[in-house]
């Protein structure tokens, strides 16, 4: 049995397709199945799928479409010996194992990566080529609805992004820049506005001995923000052209930066990480994503234990080689060094506090 959003929705038993009716309750298991084995509140689901349109009856509705669905997925049900659309307040919860979801699968595989990158990068590679491999196009490609696209297929596509330029970045750390120079251009060209992918770019063509193309692709992602958005490339994009203008030495090979948990200035809580990431001294979280979320629930990159509050309270950046943290509205503040900040370019040592954590950013582990 397979639930599979990574692509058109479906559902096979034994390979099959099951049929699951029409736009509305394959809307509704959509929903479901994009955030799979949590509960999903009904207003959430409501949300996605009418939004302010909504009917006083939506609610009933969507209890309708659960019904149906429950019929239609009885073949799934019975090869897992339990329903798959759990009624559980205040929504619906679609209970499936890890082993038969893609979505799933992706973020084991990326999770493996993540934790192979300071010891086997090569196995990381491979593991982010198996999560890759799980997509069969764009994300739920077959769902009616301007809204229901934008709710959640931009969230699986994100992922995808996420996992593509994570593996350029983990091969040029290998010194693959000549092998992925065709993969990052043509990347570069479905997504032009994306400046860390154009970064990684600059930096394959620079490391490749071709340092006038590397300040050319600068130069193009600069006229495609100009004109098309009104903005001027990212300070990290600048920073990277100056650097390759100027053959700095910190283009060299060079681990990625880390942040340190720092155990002795934790007053409360603490910082949990994959434990893969634990060595002598401290626990180290290599930032090698576009985006490290420091949160209070258990999806962040790193959470901060002894809150309930499910979003992010900061995250780090990362573009053309600079790290930004930026604060995403915290209720205890963010700061950098003692200061209270609202967005702030990480420096070697420099001290981040949220709430009762301290982080220390490193350059080097």
């Amino acid at each position: 049995m397979e639930v599979l959003v990574l692509g058109p929705l479906e559902v096979r038993v034994g390979g099959v397709p099951l049929h699951l009716g029409g736009p509305r309750p394959r809307a509704v298991l959509a929903v479901l199945a994009a955030e799979p084995n949590r509960v999903v509140p009904m207003n959430r689901i409501i949300d996605v799928i009418w939004g302010e349109g909504a009917s006083d009856g939506a609610a009933a509705t969507v209890q309708v479409h659960v019904s149906h669905l429950r019929r239609a997925l009885a073949p799934a049900a019975a090869w897992l010996g339990k329903d798959m659309i759990v009624t559980q307040r205040p929504g619906y919860l679609l209970s499936v194992p890890e082993g038969a979801h893609d979505l799933l699968r992706v973020r084991r595989l990326l999770e493996r990566a993540r934790a192979l990158i300071p010891s086997d990068p090569a196995g990381a590679v491979a593991e982010l080529d198996a999560a890759l491999a799980c997509w069969r196009g764009e994300p739920l490609s077959d769902i009616a609805g301007d809204d229901l696209a934008r709710n959640l297929a931009a969230g699986l596509a994100s992922l995808r992004d996420t996992a593509f330029d994570d593996r350029a970045e983990v091969a040029l750390g290998l010194e693959r820049h000549a092998e992925e120079l065709a993969a990052l251009t043509a990347g570069v060209s479905v997504d032009p506005f994306n400046e860390r992918r154009r970064g990684l770019l600059m930096m394959a063509l620079y490391r490749c001995g071709r340092q006038a193309e590397a300040l050319e692709v600068y130069q193009e992602g600069r006229r495609v923000l100009v004109d098309e958005l009104g903005i001027s490339p990212s300070p990290a994009l600048r920073a990277l052209e100056a650097d390759i203008l100027d053959h700095a030495p910190g283009l060299a090979l060079a681990a990625p930066p880390r942040l340190v948990a720092e155990r002795p200035t934790v007053r409360t809580g603490g910082i949990v990480v994959p434990s893969a990431w634990l060595e002598a001294g401290g626990e180290l979280l290599a930032l090698v994503e576009a985006v490290t979320t420091i949160g209070r629930s258990a999806d962040r990159h790193v959470v901060i234990e002894g809150d309930k509050v499910s979003r992010s309270h900061a995250e780090i950046r990362v573009a053309g080689g600079e790290h930004v943290l930026v604060d995403q509205g915290s209720t205890n503040g963010t700061t950098v060094n003692g200061e209270r900040i609202v967005r702030a370019r990480l420096a070697d040592g420099d001290e981040i506090g949220i709430g009762p954590a301290r982080l220390r950013f490193v350059s080097r582990g």
